[in-house]
């Protein structure tokens, strides 16, 4: 959720009913840890995001159900389970995203560098992954 600068957790928790029509803009409602509740308007591209994942999923009419959903098993279908935040993590980035991701030729100087520095490629990678959509079967 690069548009809202959401952490996984909050844009994972999200129902479908915290995207809502507010004076002619779409919002989204993110639930912070601690129970903060935070309201902001769409990007333009989100918008359109959220409208064909609307469109191509169906699942406008559950407001009480998951926005992001898992796969039943042996079928295409959604669903009405939330989406896992390690399975969030595990998402392959689009082909795009594959080839303009780099690695450092050079070691980091202390353990603790690496292992930020492979959280933060692990989210640039899931926001890369949302942002553009690539796992929506539209």
């Amino acid at each position: 959720m690069v548009f809202s600068f959401a952490r996984v957790g909050a844009a994972l928790a999200m129902r479908v009913e915290d995207v809502y029509v507010q004076n002619k803009r779409l919002w989204v409602r993110l639930r912070e840890k601690g129970g903060k509740r935070h309201e902001m308007p769409c990007h333009q591209t989100l918008e359109a995001y959220l409208h064909a994942y609307f469109e191509g999923t169906g699942i406008a009419a559950d407001l009480k159900g998951p926005l992001f959903r898992t796969i039943r098993r042996g079928t295409s279908q959604l669903s009405n389970t939330p989406l896992p935040q390690a399975n969030a993590y595990a998402m392959p980035p689009p082909a795009s995203a594959r080839r303009s991701v780099t690695t450092p030729s050079v070691r980091p100087a202390s353990p603790r560098l690496a292992k930020t520095a492979a959280r933060w490629t692990t989210h640039r990678i899931l926001v890369t992954t949302f942002s553009h959509s690539a796992y929506l079967d539209v």
